[in-house]
């Protein structure tokens, strides 16, 4: 890892919207599936657009269960509780 990487890691701040969110789960899921389609030979615009969706959701999600633990945590359990007591 050079100076950059690790520079750029520090100075990490979390996302203010949803987009930049999406962006994250772009970046990091749906090039994967990029790759996995370039590997098996798939070129069609249909499937890099199939790709593009479900790495943005999948990532999503990712971010969502990795979040769960810790800081939300006690506003879900809030909105549970308000849900049940309706």
């Amino acid at each position: 890892m050079n100076n950059q990487t690790r520079q750029a890691r520090l100075d990490f701040q979390r996302p203010q919207a949803m987009s930049s969110l999406e962006d994250i789960a772009e970046d990091s899921h749906s090039s994967l599936l990029y790759l996995q389609n370039e590997l098996l030979g798939v070129d069609s615009d249909d499937a890099a657009y199939a790709a593009s969706h479900f790495g943005v959701c999948k990532g999503l999600v990712r971010l969502l269960q990795g979040s769960l633990d810790t800081e939300f945590e006690d506003v879900i359990n809030k909105h549970i509780c308000l849900y049940t007591r309706q």
